[in-house]
């Protein structure tokens, strides 16, 4: 039975336990991170602090008297009084369905800032009234950074909602794809989602010819290259292949093993048929539809330098005989269809390989690779000189032509040897009467005049032959930038090679702002002792050159052979650079005026000929096409690079 005594100790002992207790309790709440508090559950009386831990007071930066002298030590009023109304109604509604809560708001910290907090509370009796124990935490960098990726991933979902362009988000390591949406609405299809390597070795929708380029860019992504681009044909569903632009950007986790690849599809086919329409119009003789002068020298330079041992060509210089009196007779627009109907017979008798020309008035040229005899040759010869004598059988007349053939590498591995050469055996052949062919010879000389008018007939055909050289720069500068891996470099060498070409004094570009608020001078070549104006010309305002554009004709070109004919402010702008006469072109992007590609004189008022005209337009179209393909490209890659790699994660932005 217990006595009196073992009563006594026994409630000391549980005292001790309790302080015990009571220590360890208060040194468990003073070391939770954050802070905790206990306060009334009363709402109408400001939820009065009745306990708090010293981390508490240093999340909120307040000392105990300054939280009774500031706020008489009422919750309430630390609370941030934007974020009070939906607090309390949170707290009504968690409690309406049990006696915890789970919330967040913002509170006024003793240095005047805000913090967002994260409020675990309790709802419990003590002493007969509701209170809540709370464990409170410094959530604000979290939140700023969420509220920065929610930011970041509504920003790049508009953006892929308003693009036509496929994003794609390759996960290497999973082997997995996702897509946008635009995929299926482009090609009427869905796209594989795994397996990749194997889907692009296999996948029946990429044109034959481009798998090897697309493996390529696969195997430079594996390998770690940080950005690659290509251009490859992708089916539609439809069965048409259409070209489209492939950049892509490398993305690696901290650790260095965590390969994301994020890029875009770009349809570019429009593009591409525009370039081809160009590159064709600068290759092409207009007339005849064979190429130019140009073009076949740069084509017969390229194929004779590569061509390999044992392997032999012929080039053929073919000019119509007494191609005056034609014109006289018939006049020259029965003379052009005459000349299409030659270039139409060339193209039915030699390979689609050979290189078929109209590289004067009424001179052809055709180079015919890989001749295995000599006999093929004279065969080949007799052919052409058929088409003419059959062309005007119908009206009794005789329609003949001469030609001169050397042949490669006998004769010289260079186009300009082997033309000086077939020109030589042509002479010869004009000589012996025409209407026939001759091989050159060792020891032929160019008789200094040919009966017949010959002589006479090539200077008359001289103003042609200049627009044959002429569109011989067309076709090298199309080449150049659409071979060019530097647009601008290439640019720049083009405005330096048509200045010098043409003899003007300067050779400029000029490119508007978006908004078209104010243009600037990009681009600029001086001829020698002609001052630069490209660092005066930056930013100029569209309220000092008015209403500039009004200025060109309806083809796109401003031609003004004295300034002084202009009006103010112009003119004074013009005069202070020196400007005499002057050439400008416009540079379009989808009907909008986006600029000019100009040509001042200095030195003297310039006429300009049709055929400079003509040629420097070609000329302009070419670049702006390529300058505002870099432009666009330009803004892609830094939407592309830019972009986060925690929004390309987010799968709201992606479907399978």
């Amino acid at each position: 039975m217990e006595t009196e005594k073992d009563k006594k100790e026994h409630k000391e002992r549980s005292l001790e336990e309790l302080i015990e207790e009571n220590k360890n309790l208060n040194a468990l709440i003073q070391n939770v991170p954050g802070g905790v508090m206990c306060c009334s559950a009363d709402m109408d009386n400001g939820l009065e602090l009745l306990e708090y831990s010293d981390g508490f007071l240093k999340l909120l930066g307040y000392t105990a008297e300054e939280l009774k002298e500031k706020y008489d030590n009422k919750f309430r009023s630390i609370i941030y009084e934007e974020d009070w109304e939906a607090t309390a109604k949170s707290v009504g509604e968690q409690m309406s369905r049990g006696s915890t809560k789970k919330i967040e708001y913002r509170v006024k910290c003793g240095d005047g800032t805000l913090k967002m907090i994260y409020d675990q509370g309790q709802l419990v009796r003590r002493n007969g009234y509701d209170v809540y124990y709370c464990i409170l935490s410094d959530v604000t960098e979290q939140r700023a950074v969420t509220e920065a990726l929610r930011l970041s991933l509504e920003r790049h979902q508009i953006i892929m909602e308003q693009t036509r362009d496929i994003i794609f988000e390759w996960d290497v390591e999973k082997d997995s794809v996702m897509w946008s949406d635009n995929w299926k609405e482009k090609f009427g299809y869905q796209a594989f989602s795994t397996n990749v390597e194997q889907e692009l070795l296999e996948n029946g929708h990429i044109y034959p010819e481009d798998r090897e380029t697309l493996m390529q860019l696969y195997y430079k992504l594996v390998g770690n290259a940080t950005y690659e681009e290509t251009e490859i044909r992708i089916q539609r569903i439809d069965g048409v292949f259409i070209w489209c632009r492939i950049r892509a950007s490398l993305q690696l986790g901290a650790s260095g093993d965590k390969k994301k690849v994020i890029g875009v599809i770009i349809d570019i086919d429009n593009e591409r048929q525009e370039a081809e329409k160009l590159k064709e119009r600068a290759e092409k003789d207009a007339l005849t539809g064979v190429y130019n002068k140009g073009t076949v020298q740069m084509l017969g330079d390229q194929y004779l330098s590569k061509m390999k041992r044992g392997e032999m060509a012929a080039f053929f210089m073919i000019d119509i005989d007494d191609f005056k009196y034609i014109n006289d007779v018939y006049g020259h627009l029965s003379g052009d269809v005459i000349l299409a109907e030659i270039a139409a017979g060339l193209k039915r008798i030699f390979r689609s390989g050979d290189i078929i020309g109209r590289i004067g008035g009424d001179e052809f040229a055709v180079i015919m690779k890989d001749i295995r005899e000599v006999d093929a040759v004279e065969r080949k010869a007799q052919e052409v000189i058929g088409i003419f004598n059959h062309l005007l059988e119908e009206d009794k007349y005789t329609f003949s032509s001469s030609i001169g053939i050397a042949f490669a590498p006998k004769h010289g591995y260079a186009f300009e040897t082997m033309y000086k050469k077939a020109d030589i055996a042509l002479y010869k052949a004009k000589a012996e009467g025409k209407n026939t062919w001759r091989f050159y010879e060792e020891g032929l000389k160019m008789e200094s005049s040919i009966g017949n008018g010959y002589s006479t007939q090539r200077k008359a055909d001289n103003s042609e032959e200049m627009w044959q050289g002429e569109a011989g720069i067309v076709s090298y500068i199309f080449s150049s930038l659409y071979e060019s891996e530097d647009v601008r470099r290439g640019i720049e060498d083009i405005l330096n090679i048509v200045g010098t070409q043409f003899g003007v004094s300067r050779a400029y570009i000029f490119e508007d702002t978006e908004d078209g608020a104010a243009t600037y001078n990009t681009f600029e070549w001086c001829r020698e002792g002609i001052g630069p104006q490209k660092e005066e010309l930056q930013g100029v305002p569209g309220s000092v050159l008015g209403d500039y554009y009004s200025n060109f004709n309806a083809n796109g070109l401003l031609y003004c052979r004295d300034i002084r004919e202009l009006d103010e402010p112009l003119r004074e702008l013009l005069e202070k650079q020196g400007i005499k006469s002057m050439l400008q072109c416009l540079i379009m992007d989808k009907g909008e005026k986006k600029g000019f590609v100009g040509f001042d004189e200095c030195e003297t008022n310039r006429l300009w000929t049709k055929q400079q005209i003509d040629t420097l337009s070609v000329i302009s179209q070419v670049i702006s096409v390529f300058l505002r393909k870099e432009r666009a490209q330009e803004a892609l890659c830094r939407l592309v690079q830019g972009m986060p790699a925690e929004a390309a994660e987010d799968k709201q932005c992606m479907s399978h």
